[in-house]
């Protein structure tokens, strides 16, 4: 099926070869150590097409259209619940089964249990406890249910800690960590925010890249889908009525790129203020792209949302004023005037 590159080993004359095309390389540091060389040939893979001929493995998504082992993104503006939807969304690939979840398993397209992990680099540990509290009181959850959450959810609060994912130390010391409280293995590693993960700049390509590089380092060492936590960019927030798009995404364009699917999620009006806010999926590899799902704050929540089931004209602009009936003209007829008589009768 897909093999390994161990058993080859390149010659003097081949490595000249490929080392030729690298400016400043003298002959003595063309061959790299035989560690270095062992790594980079176990990265390297190679697939049997004739293998993808007779075996077909089933079209298998984590939630919604999301495939495993990706990277993927929410972005939005500050406070308008990505946080909160990223929680729900574990607890809801935690206890997918239970009534009280019913909408919420709908809607975010769970079908099976899942184990996830929520690295916060924002928030303290008394801020993720409020926010678990009132998910919990608003489902009405038991005892038993959080210690079901527990064993499949972790919630590494990193916020303060200096972390950084061009750390090497750092994403060693994570994946160690990670790996020992999920031994059967994570499916899913919610970052947030992805700006509090690095140190790069935000606006620079290159810069971006090798910090999506980093992150995609990680999500192979933990054979997991990594969904990043990001804002979006002036622009979009300046003007929320522009069709969603993968570019609102805040800082260079490298990061959307890298990402293989984007949600977005934004006020479904701005000016309505009705706590009502739209989940789009304006980018999506390998797949077809849902239509877009509102969501609203409940009343007394403290932030936590639920879906709109029946929401009128989910795919544009929601609108609660009440149609009216079309206008028909007045079937009117015309009079006989004195004159129009008097010439009939002549």
């Amino acid at each position: 099926m897909i093999n390994h590159l161990t058993d080859y080993e390149p010659t003097d004359a081949e490595l000249d070869r490929i080392f030729a095309t690298m400016p400043g390389t003298s002959s003595a540091k063309r061959t790299p150590p035989p560690d270095r060389m062992s790594n980079v040939k176990s990265s390297i893979y190679i697939f049997d097409a004739a293998e993808a001929v007779r075996v077909r493995p089933p079209k298998e998504y984590l939630f919604g259209a999301c495939s495993p082992g990706i990277i993927s993104m929410i972005v939005g503006d500050g406070s308008v619940g990505k946080s909160y939807l990223m929680l729900q969304l574990m607890v809801t690939l935690a206890l997918h089964d239970r009534p009280q979840l019913a909408a919420w398993a709908t809607a975010f397209g769970v079908k099976r249990p899942r184990t996830s992990s929520f690295v916060s680099l924002e928030d303290n540990a008394d801020e993720l406890h409020l926010r678990m509290q009132a998910i919990y009181k608003h489902l009405k959850l038991t005892p038993a249910d959080a210690t079901t959450i527990a064993g499949r959810c972790s919630f590494p609060v990193l916020e303060g800690s200096g972390f950084t994912v061009c750390d090497p130390a750092w994403t060693a010391a994570t994946v160690t960590a990670l790996k020992g409280r999920h031994p059967d293995g994570l499916d899913l590693l919610i970052i947030d925010t992805l700006s509090a993960a690095h140190t790069a700049s935000e606006s620079d390509n290159s810069s971006m890249n090798e910090v999506m590089q980093s992150i995609a380092q990680m999500r192979e060492a933990l054979g997991c889908t990594i969904l990043l936590v990001h804002h979006v960019s002036k622009d979009a927030v300046r003007k929320p009525s522009t069709v969603p798009n993968a570019s609102a995404s805040r800082g260079a364009s490298a990061v959307a790129n890298r990402a293989r699917m984007v949600m977005m999620l934004r006020p479904r009006d701005v000016d309505a203020d009705d706590g009502v806010i739209e989940l789009t999926v304006p980018k999506l590899n390998g797949g077809k792209r849902p239509k877009p799902q509102l969501w609203k704050a409940v009343e007394g929540g403290d932030g936590v949302l639920d879906p709109i089931v029946t929401a009128p004209n989910i795919v544009g602009k929601v609108t609660s004023k009440t149609p009216q009936p079309a206008k028909t003209k007045p079937n009117r007829q015309k009079t006989t005037t004195t004159k129009e008589v008097q010439h009939a009768k002549k």
